[in-house]
């Protein structure tokens, strides 16, 4: 933040600033209707939750907010800093009347997004337009459950329920790569058992993490000649993986698991530096803002925003009514967040005028300045000609002064 604070002075205005933010519901059309089962295009939501959010994702500059629900739709906000945000629903974006499991935003284009949706197809798209832009397929009987671009935007892997990886190549019109099939890994001591749940790459597109039901990560490492092979493996979790974020800065990388922990992992070692206890139920998304100081964990009963540096605990919301999938993710250029809370509606927590506390800092530090220089109010030196003279009208008699 600043040369001139210590480690917890700027903890100190983290905590501040999140303290300070106000929220703003985002009322998309299934929120605004939320207690009519009859504008759902799909059957009712599981009775934990209203209408549970699949999936969320900023785009590269985080002027375009993407999310997906358990009756299919799929909703997309473009987000404003001085002006209301505009909502833009999408309708039919697969071709086909499935949910929509997973998005990922290409960073080299902030328009173009892909989805996946429990079928063969990988949909490419523009998200401003809706207009289709090509369309992959991994196999014939296949079902794809989650893509994601990595951060330089040259690779989208696909995992498919089967366990397969498939890498195709950006650079390339999106021709396939490679195929890595998980389960011939495992099988050799788990069992067929097991099954890959959850992917994410590291900071700089060189690996990827897929984590699995029975807890264990695998590190897998993709490059040009080899496309993706197997590195090693870690175990920390006794229940399965549910959520994965790499630092952007390329320190961190985290995992939330069903056992109700989060590990913290150094990514220069892979050695876990930090398991994070404080919750009683399952974790169920984490993310790590963009300067890499921040991480927000969260569960069904609420979410907590941890200083990376410290390991402190900066902030504490808890959830207002049954959430089965509470969702987090900070903005990529700020520190304000977005986040779900009662009935599934998501808001967005920012403060005004100030996206992150270094901008606090520098305000709290401009008026103190200020008012230092301020002159101290004195009536020391004030001549008589200073004091306030009578007024004078049409009616004003200069002799009537006299005596």
């Amino acid at each position: 933040m600043s040369a001139a604070l210590s480690s917890v002075q700027i903890a100190e205005y983290y905590s501040k600033f999140f303290a300070r933010t106000e929220s703003e519901e985002l009322l998309d059309e299934q929120s605004a209707h939320v207690n009519s089962r009859s504008t759902s295009r799909f059957k009712a939501p599981a009775p934990t939750s209203e209408n549970e959010i699949l999936s969320i994702e900023f785009n590269p500059n985080g002027s375009l907010l993407a999310y997906t629900r358990r009756d299919g739709t799929f909703n997309i906000w473009k987000l404003r800093t001085e002006k209301p945000d505009i909502y833009m629903p999408v309708s039919d974006t697969q071709g086909f009347e499935k949910c929509v499991s997973s998005i990922s935003w290409n960073p080299n284009e902030e328009n173009q997004i892909a989805s996946v949706a429990n079928f063969k197809t990988v949909e490419i798209w523009d998200a401003v337009s809706g207009a289709p832009l090509r369309t992959l397929i991994t196999a014939e009987t296949m079902k794809n459950s989650e893509c994601k671009f990595d951060p330089t935007g040259r690779w989208l892997v696909v995992l498919t329920e089967c366990d397969k990886l498939y890498l195709f190549d950006t650079s390339s019109g999106y021709s396939l790569k490679s195929i890595f099939e998980l389960h011939e890994v495992y099988m050799e001591d788990k069992g067929a058992t097991d099954a890959a749940v959850s992917i994410e790459w590291d900071s700089f597109g060189s690996f990827i993490f897929a984590g699995f039901k029975s807890g264990k990560i695998m590190i897998l490492r993709v490059s040009e000649d080899h496309g993706i092979a197997l590195t090693f493996e870690i175990s920390d979790h006794l229940g399965a993986i549910t959520c994965m974020k790499c630092d952007p800065t390329g320190r961190y990388f985290v995992a939330g698991s069903e056992d109700t922990t989060c590990s913290v992992w150094n990514v220069q070692d892979m050695c876990c530096e930090w398991v994070i206890d404080d919750f009683d139920d399952c974790i169920t998304d984490v993310d790590i803002c963009h300067n890499g100081y921040s991480l927000a964990v969260c569960s069904a009963s609420g979410t907590r925003i941890y200083s990376l540096s410290n390991k402190n605990c900066l902030f504490e919301r808890i959830s207002k009514g049954v959430l089965s999938q509470s969702k987090f993710r900070f903005y990529p250029r700020k520190t304000w967040f977005i986040s779900n809370g009662k009935s599934d509606v998501l808001s967005k927590f920012y403060v005004p005028k100030i996206f992150n506390p270094l901008m606090l800092y520098e305000r709290e530090e401009n008026k103190r300045k200020s008012e230092k220089r301020k002159p101290r109010e004195s009536n020391y030196g004030r001549s008589r000609r200073d004091e306030e003279q009578p007024s004078r009208n049409r009616y004003y008699n200069k002799k009537s002064l006299r005596r």
